[in-house]
């Protein structure tokens, strides 16, 4: 077992309008489930007001059957909200994760 963190740029140049959601998915090939992976949002762009954009939910799909060759494959996805009421937001995602 190692104690290793991989830090990496996982999503970079992303737009949301004010006050609203999107998601996005990272794949993950043959990862086995036994990773634990945390995600960070991170403006970046300054602007004349603040910026706040949230992952506000993480969760993973493994493919069905119904995608032929991709079946059974991992994907994580991330939904994230623009919490500004007046201004866009450009931002990027980090993900931290073990190598377990």
């Amino acid at each position: 077992m190692s104690n290793e963190l991989n830090i990496s740029k996982v999503l970079s140049g992303l737009e949301l309008p004010p006050n609203t959601p999107g998601e996005w998915f990272i794949p993950r090939g043959n990862v086995t489930g036994n990773n634990v992976s945390f995600y960070n949002a991170v403006p970046t762009s300054i602007r004349d007001t603040d910026q706040q954009v949230e992952i506000y939910e993480v969760f993973t799909l493994r493919k069905g059957a119904d995608h032929g060759p991709a079946a059974g494959e991992l994907q994580t996805r991330l939904r994230i909200r623009n919490l500004s009421l007046s201004e866009a937001v450009v931002f990027d995602v980090y993900q931290a994760e073990t190598d377990n």
